[in-house]
């Protein structure tokens, strides 16, 4: 997980990759929206990609990750707030808050494989709000910006202290109860945003062994998916991805040679028009499940 972010963080470079206005969110203070920098304020985001890298790496032998609420249904969140420039210490302030792993141990213990339904149900079944009504709302409001402070966040991790001991106040308990519900909010948001671009990143792997022609035509075919489907997705006027100019990360179809050499991800590309492509172009013609009616089946139950 964390060496595939690592690899498409280089290759997002060359993108204009970034949030759609209406996505954007408020954190630490901050509205981080480009997926295509390399530092924020001097730091380098591959370094903090590469300290997860590391971790998981070594979780077997010090479960590092595990301590910090990260695990198969956590660290591509994680990585995505990384991906944008947020610190290491903020991403695991949020991860870390009481609502937020509750959340995620819902999810899990509830097998849920749709996050949208588990987060929904969870909001409703613990503060009686209907969480599908609230997703459209704006998330760089003031009112964000403090629930989602890091001063904030200390606060709530300090009250829900005092309510395991009972000794906090009503007033305590209604703050902790109000800004668990943005952080929710603010979760939820964040987390569909990381899924959304791990299909990018699955889509981009037309050069390693997982995205290359091969294993079978369905493989191959379902490798070509990957990447159509989602440029026709982004181009749609009402389209659900929440980053604008995918287009620049991904390989498009029916490139010429002189298009691949001048594509700011020529490598990628030329992977994807020689390979992958090109391989379901030459075998067309002998294989029936290459024709089209054929392929409108496979593409209804892939």
């Amino acid at each position: 997980m964390a060496a595939n972010h690592l690899t498409n963080h280089s290759l997002a470079q060359e993108s204009k990759l970034e949030l759609k206005p209406e996505q954007s969110f408020i954190f630490a203070d901050k509205t981080l929206t480009k997926l295509n920098q390399t530092e924020i304020d001097g730091r380098l985001i591959a370094r903090v990609i590469s300290e997860v890298v590391a971790a998981s790496a070594d979780n077997g032998k010090d479960p590092l990750l595990g301590d910090l609420n990260q695990s198969s249904l956590t660290l591509d969140t994680s990585l995505y707030l990384a991906r944008l420039g947020y610190e290491l210490h903020e991403i695991m302030a949020l991860m870390n808050q009481p609502v937020i792993v509750d959340m995620i141990q819902f999810m899990a213990d509830n097998e849920f494989t749709n996050y949208r339904g588990a987060f929904t149900t969870y909001m409703k079944s613990k503060f009686g709000r209907d969480l599908s009504t609230l997703r459209n709302k704006d998330l760089t409001s003031e009112a964000f910006r403090k629930a989602s402070s890091m001063e904030n966040l200390s606060k709530l991790m300090l009250i829900h202290k005092k309510m395991q001991e009972n000794k906090a106040t009503p007033n305590e308990i209604k703050k902790y109860s109000t800004d668990s519900q943005t952080l929710i909010l603010l979760f939820d948001r964040i987390y569909g945003q990381a899924e959304y671009l791990n299909k990018i990143i699955g889509a981009t792997k037309y050069d390693s062994q997982s995205g290359a022609a091969g294993g079978s035509i369905y493989k191959t075919q379902i490798n070509n998916w990957k990447s159509t489907e989602l440029l026709e997705l982004s181009e749609k006027e009402r389209s659900p991805v929440p980053f604008l100019n995918v287009e620049t990360i991904l390989p498009k179809p029916n490139l010429s040679s002189e298009e691949i050499k001048n594509s700011p991800i020529a490598p990628l590309q030329a992977s994807y028009t020689y390979g992958v492509e090109g391989a379901l172009k030459s075998l067309q013609k002998l294989f029936p499940q290459l024709t089209s009616p054929v392929q409108k089946t496979l593409h209804e139950f892939k």
